[in-house]
């Protein structure tokens, strides 16, 4: 404005026709106005900017917030369920080694039952062989009318004898029994090797049970293992998936975060900047409006010395 009037006033001190000065003075008003209406559209066009960047800022920072936010609940639960898939691959593991070894168990169990039963069959084949061997001497021991063997012959057969054949001794010395005791210790032999025999009948029943329940135990555990170790298999799969899941949602909060960061500093330059720009053009704005003022002001001034000359010169007129 000290500008504005030091600039009229040197123009009335240089004696310029009022005219002129009212010319500058509208040129000056024109020019100012001018000015602001073309502030006017560049804080317009910079209000939309403005507007249009920080809903722009706004936004990426709304998607950078949800995407954390959904992120972060997605590794806690994640890093939970990869603790539980652990402990569940690590109890499978223990439990598939406890099954092995109780099959282990088992088949070493069965390998002696097999050994312990065929040795039983062996010696029970051995007394019967043996008993078969008895009965068939003792009964051919008797002369053909079926008397005893005298007692003298008997002590010679067993002196010849000796200890190299306590079963064909045996024989003897039953084969000098009196005839009824004789067949006694016939039937005695007979019902031992029957008993012997139902006894090897019975154990063979046993055993053939026993494999069978083996069998249906083995297959049972190797059914059970398999479970397991499928189980296992499919955990882990599971783990890796989960693991793999947890790497891609950590990978997105840290890109997230820096987009946020972004976000939130471009918000704050342009908000800065805005405001910047605001600041400048009230400033402007008043600074012209003042001058505009001023400029009317004179105008007034002028327009009113004008028409006070155009009064007096017509008064002059009027008197000629």
């Amino acid at each position: 404005g000290k500008n504005l009037l030091d600039t009229i006033a040197l123009q009335v001190q240089n004696q310029a026709p009022l005219a002129d000065i009212s010319r500058l003075l509208a040129n000056l008003k024109a020019d100012l106005e001018r000015q602001q209406a073309e502030a006017d559209q560049l804080q317009s066009e910079r209000e939309a900017e403005c507007a249009q960047a920080i809903a722009e800022y706004n936004r990426r920072i709304e998607v950078a917030e949800g995407i954390i936010d959904e992120t972060t609940e997605n590794i806690a639960n994640l890093k939970a369920k990869i603790a539980e898939l652990k402990t569940a691959i690590a109890n499978l593991k223990q439990t598939i080694a406890t099954l092995k070894e109780h099959l282990a168990e088992l088949i070493a169990d069965d390998a002696a039952e097999r050994d312990a039963f065929a040795n039983r069959i062996e010696a029970y084949n051995t007394q019967l062989e043996g008993l078969d061997q008895i009965i068939e001497m003792l009964k051919t021991q008797r002369d053909e009318e079926g008397e005893a063997v005298p007692d003298v012959q008997s002590l010679l057969q067993l002196a010849k004898i000796g200890k190299k054949n306590p079963m064909a001794a045996l024989v003897q010395v039953a084969a000098s029994l009196p005839r009824e005791q004789w067949e006694k210790a016939v039937n005695l032999m007979s019902e031992l090797r029957e008993r012997i025999a139902q006894k090897k009948a019975a154990d063979i029943q046993q055993e053939a049970a026993r494999i069978q329940k083996f069998e249906q135990d083995k297959a049972a555990l190797e059914k059970n293992i398999a479970s397991n170790q499928q189980k296992l298999r499919e955990t882990e799969a599971e783990l890796a998936e989960n693991e793999q899941s947890l790497e891609e949602n950590e990978r997105r909060k840290a890109a997230a975060e820096v987009e946020l960061a972004s976000a939130q500093k471009g918000l704050e330059e342009k908000t800065a900047q805005c405001n910047k720009w605001r600041e400048e053009y009230e400033r402007d704005s008043e600074k012209r409006g003042n001058e505009i003022d001023v400029v009317e002001q004179v105008q007034q001034i002028f327009s009113n010395r004008i028409a006070s000359a155009k009064d007096y010169l017509k008064e002059r007129i009027d008197q000629e």
